[in-house]
């Protein structure tokens, strides 16, 4: 009797478990019960707007059916023409009319010897300038030697005015060559021992080949009579050596 109440003790410990594991979630009919998870499906995106439509860009401008023309170049100074040859007044050095407003015009003036001209160099102008500079005038003894005296100076030509086709200049400056061959006048302006103003007299003309003028150095010696200034304007002192002309000596 013990002996059968175990056994059935144990089916139904048996009947039990084997109820609870075929009821177990996932499971159904003794077997595994096979579940496809479901995939998460995203919502439909909302359809996007329609473009709005671009703008109609401006149309182009319709040609002007009668276009003015070109304008017409400005026509050249008289005796210059275009390219190289077109030179005008920025090539100058400007000084003012005539032999000036001199304040030494009260000076005595030597009498000018002709048969035994002076032969002066720049440097010489250059130790009248210091003098000058220092002193505010020359010195007597400088007027006595100079002043009127008749000279001869080698330099360079520089025009003071448009120089004209003809090359027939009425007046010039008488250049230290130096000053000319380092280039610009204006980037290394001259001093006024540099410069020597010459006014031609009367009707007379220093002619030169215009050309030549503006590509090289053009050298000359001239005889005339050596006046010093001061010659003076509104804007100060101008020039401190004037040549009165008398004749070019090649």
């Amino acid at each position: 009797m013990r002996h059968r109440g175990l056994l059935t003790y144990l089916a139904v410990l048996f009947a039990v478990v084997a109820l609870g594991y075929l009821t177990k979630p996932g499971r159904t009919g003794g077997a595994a019960a096979h579940v496809d998870p479901v995939p998460a499906t995203a919502p439909d995106p909302a359809p996007a707007p329609d473009p709005a439509p671009a703008p109609n860009p401006d149309p182009a401008p319709a040609p002007d059916p009668n276009p003015d023309p070109d304008p017409a170049p400005a026509p050249a100074p008289a005796g210059t023409s275009g390219g190289e040859k077109g030179h005008d007044d920025n090539a100058v050095v400007r000084a003012g009319e005539g032999l000036g407003n001199k304040s030494g015009a009260g000076r005595p003036l030597r009498a000018a010897d002709w048969s035994a001209p002076l032969e002066l160099g720049y440097s010489d102008f250059k130790k009248l300038r210091r003098t000058y500079r220092r002193q505010k005038d020359f010195a007597p003894a400088d007027v006595a030697r100079y002043n009127g005296a008749a000279v001869l100076v080698r330099g360079a030509v520089m025009p003071i005015d448009a120089v004209p086709s003809s090359g027939k200049m009425s007046r010039l400056w008488l250049a230290n060559p130096m000053v000319v061959m380092a280039g610009c006048v204006f980037c290394n302006p001259p001093t006024m021992a540099d410069l020597i103003y010459v006014p031609m007299p009367g009707d007379r003309t220093f002619d030169v080949d215009r050309e030549r003028l503006y590509r090289s150095v053009v050298y000359t010696t001239l005889l005339g009579r050596l006046r010093l200034g001061p010659s003076e304007t509104d804007d100060g002192v101008e020039y401190l050596f004037s040549l009165e002309f008398k004749e070019a000596r090649e």
